[in-house]
């Protein structure tokens, strides 16, 4: 059963609402993470740098000496 937002008769607190809320957030953070930049992680020491998988060798470089 779909049903627009407007076009529910429940209750405002109904259990059905939260439901739906969560599995659209779900479909929300899901794309999301399949547009997201893939990352590499690199520690050194007791530092952890985040960096992205395609970043230029250059920028990964500048970045390395700072740990």
């Amino acid at each position: 059963m779909q049903l627009p937002w407007s076009a529910m008769t429940c209750e405002p607190e109904s259990w059905i609402r939260y439901a739906r809320a969560a599995m659209e957030n779900r479909e929300t953070l899901l794309g999301l993470m399949k547009r997201a930049e893939p990352i590499v992680v690199i520690k050194r020491g007791g530092q952890t740098l985040l960096v992205a998988e395609r970043a230029r060798p250059e920028i990964k470089r500048d970045l390395l000496k700072q740990l």
